[in-house]
């Protein structure tokens, strides 16, 4: 980490870091060549430096790492406090662990009544664990950006919504479009 580093940067690293050390057991050399079997050829030097602070570290590089390690959207651009960018550990519960050996399953070709052994395909399972986990994190989203999503934000739902100038509506007013004057 760099002394000039701010604390979202610092989370950067410190993310990049944890992603290598849980995704890749900690190797480098196999973080950049998992984003090259995606197509993205990545110079193990600079991702080096991205870790240690010896080379800058921006929203733009960071999105290009996510995309090039498969990473969640916003795992390594997020501010530090969204709750959707834990630890992957953290989120980890049996609904998304039935849905990941669905996954595997399907990928494996297996029936559903054939059980997955994950010795024999771990990165079969790896994958369709970080894909049921990123179907979560965007089915949340979905939640969260819709109306009367619970949140305690009033969203309108279209014109008729809106209030008139004098501030009363009913209902038969809600449904018929206001008059201009």
């Amino acid at each position: 980490m760099s002394a000039s580093d701010t604390p979202l940067v610092a989370a950067r690293r410190a993310r990049l870091k944890a992603w290598i050390r849980d995704q890749h057991a900690g190797s480098r050399k196999d973080f950049v060549a998992a984003a090259a079997a995606r197509g993205v050829q990545l110079n193990p030097t600079e991702v080096s430096n991205l870790q240690t602070g010896q080379k800058s570290f921006g929203e733009k590089k960071a999105a290009e790492l996510e995309s090039a390690a498969g990473m969640p959207t916003g795992y390594l651009v997020a501010a530090l406090d969204d709750p959707a960018m834990m630890s992957h550990a953290a989120r980890l519960d049996a609904e998304i662990i039935r849905a990941a050996i669905l996954l595997a399953k399907r990928a494996l070709r297996l029936a559903h009544d054939q059980d997955l052994v994950i010795e024999r395909d771990p990165e079969v399972f790896a994958q369709a664990l970080l894909t049921a986990m990123a179907q979560r994190e965007r089915m949340e989203a979905t939640r969260r950006d819709e109306p009367g999503s619970g949140d305690g934000k009033a969203r309108p739902v279209g014109s008729a919504a809106r209030a008139p100038k004098d501030g009363t509506v009913t209902e038969s007013a809600a449904r018929r479009p206001r008059k201009r004057a």
